[in-house]
């Protein structure tokens, strides 16, 4: 049973009242021209081939029998229609334990919301029979039936009267279908149509297992590293993305992803630039709309023409900058990130993404920036400041 697509249909049992008072009023097919009255209408039920479950050659003969004998007591109910209309479909073996996809198919190809499904075994002389009247949507069974008899000359005159008991029953179940009922079942069958089309589609996107995804300088990165944070103020600069995706099972994925910062925007005239690797696990939802979180490792390589890790003021508030200086960082970020399957193959993903504690090294030690009094501003190894950094990123990709 497939939870997710049970708890999906859910909602579409709580709604059909109210949008059949809602459009109460519209005229339906089927209506009387002279008294403008819908005229009741015969319910579709299907019967699917009798299974026999213990599968004894001895007694195989039974399943044409019951399907025989069911098949003209359920057309001896007014309110019943028998579909198929031409004898019994036939269903491989190995369809017979999908009744999910046997449903999906009665829905598709006739339209129609109840089924039969009837198994019968043999042990110790003794016939059980179980039938079980269905709704092809909602995967539920709205009665069941159970007899146990003998195997003796009595048999074949028992199966008939339980199928004629069967039958009867059947019919009060489902009478005949009213201007209300009638508008019930259009909504429902629309419903479970637009349902399946979105199962299918997410059926078809999660049997993918990898994904690479782009981004063109939709994202903006702010103090990325420990030492972007000094007296010069934030690092702000636009990012350019490429990331490849993993996915094992239903909800664990990998991801290894290559970011580049061209330039700082709050400081265009100097040139700074940044590129980062990060390698992440994580975890996220099966469905059209999903989410994500992910946790890793980054080393990160920064080049800064005027290193704001190596600031200092003067007296007179004057910020004084070394210039040129490269630094290496290792960082642990985490990842939030949401994503909207649009067909198949393509998608739109918004991250957001905290670079978490960093550590951050650079080729001179701290002693080398002394000048007399003054002292360079400087950050290195772990900072708490780290936890600020983050970077907002808009991405497309595929999926394959």
């Amino acid at each position: 049973m497939n939870r997710r697509y049970i708890q999906k249909v859910i909602w579409i049992e709580s709604i059909l009242w109210i949008v059949s008072i809602l459009l109460f009023t519209i005229p339906l097919y089927g209506e009387d021209e002279t008294t403008g009255e819908t005229a009741p209408e015969k319910q579709k039920i299907f019967l699917l081939p009798i299974r026999n479950i213990a599968e004894n050659a001895e007694f195989a003969h039974l399943e044409s029998f019951i399907y025989n004998v069911l098949t003209i007591n359920i057309k001896k109910q007014a309110s019943l229609r028998l579909y198929p209309e031409s004898g019994a479909v036939t269903v491989p073996p190995e369809k017979h334990n999908d009744l999910e996809g046997l449903f999906s198919m009665i829905r598709g190809d006739y339209s129609i919301e109840n089924c039969i499904v009837c198994e019968y075994y043999i042990v110790r002389d003794e016939l059980h029979i179980i039938i079980n009247l269905w709704d092809t949507g909602s995967f539920r069974i709205k009665n069941s039936y159970r007899k146990s008899m003998p195997t003796d000359l009595d048999m074949l005159s028992n199966i008939e009267a339980l199928s004629s008991r069967v039958a009867e029953n059947i019919g009060r179940v489902l009478p005949m279908l009213e201007r209300e009922a009638i508008l019930q079942r259009q909504v429902r069958s629309r419903l479970y149509d637009k349902l399946d089309r979105e199962e299918r589609l997410l059926d078809t996107v999660f049997s993918r297992h990898n994904e690479i995804q782009l981004s063109l300088f939709t994202g903006l990165n702010f103090g990325r590293t420990a030492v972007s944070m000094s007296s010069t103020g934030f690092f702000i600069s636009p990012t350019l993305q490429c990331e490849y995706s993993r996915f094992f099972g239903d909800g664990i994925h990998m991801r290894i992803g290559l970011d580049y910062l061209a330039f700082d925007i709050m400081d265009i005239e100097d040139p700074r630039s940044e590129v980062s690797v990060e390698a992440l696990l994580g975890f996220h939802t099966t469905s059209l709309f999903s989410v994500s979180i992910d946790a890793g490792l980054a080393f990160i390589y920064d080049y800064n023409s005027a290193s704001s890790a190596l600031s200092y003021r003067t007296d007179i508030e004057e910020t004084v900058v070394k210039p040129s200086i490269e630094r290496f960082s290792i960082s642990l970020p985490i990842h939030f990130g949401i994503s909207l399957y649009l067909t198949s193959s393509f998608f739109i993903n918004m991250r957001i993404k905290y670079h978490g504690l960093t550590a951050t090294f650079e080729p001179l030690s701290p002693d080398e920036y002394n000048e007399g009094t003054r002292l360079w501003r400087y950050y290195y190894g772990f900072s708490p400041w780290t936890l600020l950094c983050f970077s907002i990123t808009t991405q497309v990709g595929i999926r394959f």
